[in-house]
């Protein structure tokens, strides 16, 4: 039985996410969106779980977001 190795991780970045960060990596191969939240008493970040990415998730992603843009804001926090 061979030991297991630590998957090569070549490029991350972190982003705020509401109360999250998301990490983006690319390991071995794949591209990964990693969602992290902090521990209990601000302890260290923690994998809550993670996505394998595609090409197709940066438009999907982009929907998202133009989605969001249109949200009324103001009249949903009560501000008019």
């Amino acid at each position: 039985m061979s030991a297991a190795r630590q998957a090569l991780v070549s490029t991350r970045a972190h982003f705020p996410l509401g109360q999250f960060d998301l990490a983006v990596i690319e390991v071995e191969g794949t591209v990964q969106l990693v969602y992290l939240a902090h521990g209990w008493a601000d302890g260290p970040l923690k994998a809550l779980a993670n996505q394998f990415a595609g090409p197709e998730t940066a438009a999907q992603l982009r929907e998202i977001a133009d989605h969001l843009d249109t949200v009324d804001w103001p009249k949903l926090q009560g501000v008019a």
